[in-house]
C-alpha cells in the first residue's frame, strides 16, 4: 500500500509539473539581445549591424522555442508622422535581412513595429543621444516551458514489488 501511495504521489506530482510546463509556454526569457544602429533619416545596415544580426540569428538557432522581438525607433529629428514610417522601415529591414541571408523562419519573427520617437534610448537633445535613438532593438526571446526541465516520474526510482526493477529500468 505504501509503495502504491508513493507511485500516485509521484504521478500526481508529475500531472502538476507537466501543468506548470504548459503554462510557462507562452512566458519568455530574453536571452540575448542588440541595439542596431542607423544613420540620419535611413532604412540601410551597415556592415556593422548585418555583423550583429548574424551573431544574434547564430545564437537564436540554438534555442528551442524562440521568437525574435524587432523594435525600430527614431531621434526626434525631423516630422513625428515621418519618424513613425522610418522606424517601420528600419524594423522591416532588419526582419528582411533575418529572413532573406539567416534563413530564420518569419514565423519566429513577433510582428516588427516601429515606434518613431517613442521610448527614446538617449537624450534627444544632444547629437550622441540622437545617434543612439536612431535604432532597432533586436531581442531574442526563448519559451520558459520548452526549456524547463521535463518533469520525472520520481525522483526516488520507486521499486515495483513484481518486478524488482526501478522505474528507470522499465
Amino acid at each position: 500500500a505504501k509503495a502504491a501511495q508513493e507511485t500516485a504521489d509521484a504521478a500526481i506530482a508529475g500531472v502538476n509539473s507537466t501543468n506548470e510546463r504548459i503554462g510557462m509556454l507562452d512566458d519568455y526569457d530574453a536571452q540575448q539581445s542588440a541595439s542596431i544602429k542607423f544613420k540620419v533619416n535611413s532604412a540601410v545596415l551597415s556592415p556593422e549591424a548585418m555583423t550583429s544580426l548574424d551573431e544574434i540569428a547564430a545564437q537564436a538557432k540554438n534555442q528551442k522555442g524562440f521568437v525574435i522581438q524587432i523594435a525600430g525607433f527614431a531621434s526626434a529629428d525631423g516630422n513625428e508622422e515621418l519618424n513613425k514610417k522610418l522606424s517601420q522601415r528600419r524594423a522591416d529591414a532588419v526582419v528582411r535581412y533575418l529572413a532573406e541571408k539567416q534563413n530564420v523562419p518569419l514565423r519566429r519573427i513577433v510582428m516588427p513595429f516601429g515606434y518613431g520617437e517613442l521610448n527614446p534610448a538617449a537624450d534627444n537633445d544632444t547629437k550622441e543621444g540622437r545617434e543612439q535613438n536612431r535604432r532597432v532593438e533586436v531581442t531574442v526571446m526563448v519559451s520558459k516551458g520548452l526549456n524547463s526541465p521535463a518533469p520525472t516520474m520520481s525522483p526516488n526510482k520507486a521499486t515495483s514489488e513484481e518486478t524488482g526493477t526501478t522505474k528507470n529500468d522499465q
